[in-house]
């Protein structure tokens, strides 16, 4: 790279940069924006790292942390913020300026960002005190703000409270053992939109990328089954047993498979739905049941999914034609 070639990418990086700790600073001042920032404050560093090189995205992320730390203060939502769009960044970059696969980009995005958001929750428990696994005082008032509302309802008249506060209780207990699996489908999610908004970002520079496949032709390999026997095998031996750490991570593992092949079951179901040119007054229909009966719905999807990474039904479909 020439000398002008360098002061142009350092001058870009400098003025990405702001518009990052810009992006930052809001997000620590108004909440409900943290999450969105963290889907698209990734974004110029991996713009930099693709077009130029890794030593012009960490020029510009010393310059993000400078300002955002400046103005914010050192604490620790900017550290997670950091930790959220760093990392994700720079891999996201050059992974994209090696070409490695769409599948492949997303799924190390996916656990890379799940390392650091759980490195954030040890600087939250360890800024606050507080554990974010632990349901404490305040899930407690929860349920009893949650068991009041019922009552005021009249939809627990015919049980006694202690009853309904057993059955919160006990809900509120399956969702914060299942928040490990929560957290890993959020980074998911969250890698995902990063890369789709990285490369929407890139294609209007017009920068090579690896062909991206359409969402109706994902499928995910079979060896993904694995995950879902692990998770079978682990909550019912758990559950049978009485061990109940193996219970718990079987179940987040079921989770986390269930979900991907949900994501597999749906590119499947609009496949299907596209070469039989279904009418949309019968796509809404569908859709109408599926909302209504939301349990049957993701079961039929996600097996959908799980037969689909072992029959190709697509190509099935194709070679019958």
């Amino acid at each position: 790279m020439s000398a002008q070639g360098k002061n142009q990418a350092l001058a870009q990086g400098a003025f990405f940069a702001a518009g990052m700790a810009a992006a930052g600073l809001l997000a620590i001042l108004v909440p409900p924006l943290f999450f969105p920032a963290v889907l698209f404050i990734p974004l110029p560093l991996v713009v930099l790292v693709r077009c130029y090189d890794l030593k012009t995205g960490l020029f510009a992320v010393v310059i993000f942390c400078a300002l955002l730390f400046l103005f914010a203060g050192f604490n620790p939502a900017g550290i997670i913020l950091v930790l959220q769009t760093v990392p994700l960044g720079l891999l996201l970059g050059l992974l994209l300026k090696n070409h490695v696969s769409p599948g492949v980009s997303i799924a190390l995005g996916a656990l890379t960002l799940t390392a650091f958001a759980m490195l954030g929750l040890a600087v939250s428990f360890w800024a606050t005190g507080n554990n974010p696994l632990a349901a404490g005082e305040e899930m407690e008032q929860v349920m009893e703000r949650a068991a009041d509302w019922y009552t005021r309802l009249g939809l627990t008249e015919e049980l006694p409270r202690s009853e309904v506060e057993q059955i919160i209780a006990q809900t509120a207990k399956f969702v914060s053992q299942l928040f490990p699996a929560h957290l890993v489908t959020l980074c998911i999610l969250s890698a995902l939109f990063t890369y789709l908004l990285a490369r929407k970002a890139l294609q209007k520079i017009a920068c090579p990328l690896p062909p991206l496949p359409p969402f109706v032709r994902w499928q995910f390999p079979w060896q993904t089954s694995w995950g879902l026997i692990a998770g079978l095998v682990l909550t019912l031996g758990g559950d049978a047993l009485h061990i109940l750490p193996a219970a718990v991570l079987g179940k987040n593992i079921l989770y986390v498979s269930v979900f991907l092949y949900l994501i597999a079951g749906l590119a499947v179901a609009g496949f299907y739905l596209t070469k039989w040119k279904v009418p949309g007054l019968l796509k809404f229909f569908l859709l109408f049941f599926a909302f209504f009966y939301l349990p049957l719905a993701a079961a039929v999807i996600a097996l959908l999914g799980v037969m689909d990474s072992f029959l190709n039904l697509r190509r099935s479909m194709e070679g019958k034609k």
